[in-house]
């Protein structure tokens, strides 16, 4: 698709506590997006989703059915933010408000609500809040709305792609740094939240995309299987650093159109236990002693193959003779990992 790529460009930022309006002006916003042209509407079941990964996001809360001016001129606001200046900004009914827990507490209002109210939400909690008011510029003037979320928070780095997005970079960039994943996935926002977030916090310089490949579950075993292979997340067409049928989170860099690099995170499969030591080893690893060695960014990692670390029953939690390594314990060596890819292409 000849598809324009876009300039990344500032956005947004967000806080602490319900009903905390104490001016945050250091929240990372969690991603950004390069290829939508409008705000995007949250489901409740969504929205909890987001809060409890503890994202960084934007959001406008307004009624279904609302002809007012008020809304109708915001809306126009908003879509210029997420179209010119690729903020990703989120909306929820006001209708569904007084059925969600979680967004009551938040919010603060119980019934229905006629006028639009804006919010920051971060690490699961409110930050600031914006009520509607005539004399709000913010709710009328694109420029007024920009300014204040500049002031209140820092431009994200995961810019949101779609496949023809992605497809076109890839063809027509240098270099290409994409996170692979899908947002139902809890490796993927544990990820987020304790690797590439914090990086990112410090390291501005450069950004990567973000392609969310969940909707193509739904659309069968084969297509989805598809979507992995094309990206060579699987080593259908990537003997050399595919992983199985393909595994999210997968962080890829490419140098002119050719991929050079991937990072899994996590996805150590079933663990072996050893009789002889007493202990657990993830034998299906990604990192193992053939793999490591075709990769570019564990120079400073010490522990490169993960199928040699020994865990204990601690680090375990099992189902019936299954085991399985704890996040906390698989991500002691995954994080360094991730980190040093992350440091390698995108600092």
């Amino acid at each position: 698709m000849n598809k324009k790529l876009v300039v990344f460009l500032p956005l947004l930022l967000l806080g602490s506590l319900t009903g905390c309006n104490n001016d945050p002006s250091d929240i990372l916003l969690t991603r950004g997006t390069l290829y939508r042209e409008e705000v995007t509407h949250l489901s409740s079941g969504e929205f909890d989703t987001m809060m409890a990964n503890k994202e960084n996001f934007l959001m406008a809360i307004y009624p279904e059915k609302s002809n007012c001016y008020c809304w109708r001129n915001f809306e126009y606001v908003l879509n210029k933010a997420v179209k010119n200046n690729h903020y990703q900004i989120y909306t929820f009914f006001a209708e569904d408000v007084a059925s969600n827990t979680t967004m009551r507490k938040i919010t603060g209002f119980y019934a229905y609500n006629d006028r639009p109210t804006f919010y920051i939400l971060s690490n699961g909690w409110l930050a600031k809040s914006y009520d509607y008011s005539d004399a709000n510029p913010i709710y009328k003037n694109e420029d007024d709305f920009l300014k204040e979320i500049n002031k209140r928070t820092i431009a994200p780095r995961l810019m949101e792609v779609d496949d023809d997005y992605l497809t076109h970079a890839i063809e027509n960039e240098t270099e290409v740094n994409v996170c692979i994943a899908r947002d139902t996935c809890s490796d993927t926002s544990y990820a987020t939240y304790n690797v590439v977030t914090p990086f990112f916090k410090n390291n501005r310089n450069k950004y990567c995309y973000y392609l969310n490949i969940d909707p193509y579950r739904s659309l069968g075993d084969e297509i989805y299987q598809g979507i992995k292979d094309k990206y060579m997340l699987s080593t259908a067409n990537n003997p050399d650093l595919g992983f199985g049928l393909g595994v999210v989170p997968t962080y890829q860099h490419y140098n002119n159109g050719k991929l050079t690099d991937m990072c899994v995170y996590l996805n150590d499969g079933e663990l072996t236990y050893n009789e002889e030591d007493k202990g657990y080893y993830a034998l299906g690893s990604y990192y193992n002693e053939d793999r490591i060695n075709k990769m570019h960014y564990l120079s400073d990692v010490t522990n490169k193959d993960l199928t040699k670390v020994k865990y204990n029953e601690n680090d375990v939690i099992s189902f019936g003779e299954k085991h399985y390594l704890k996040n906390d314990a698989a991500a002691k060596y995954h994080n360094v990992i991730l980190n040093s890819f992350l440091k390698t292409y995108l600092s």
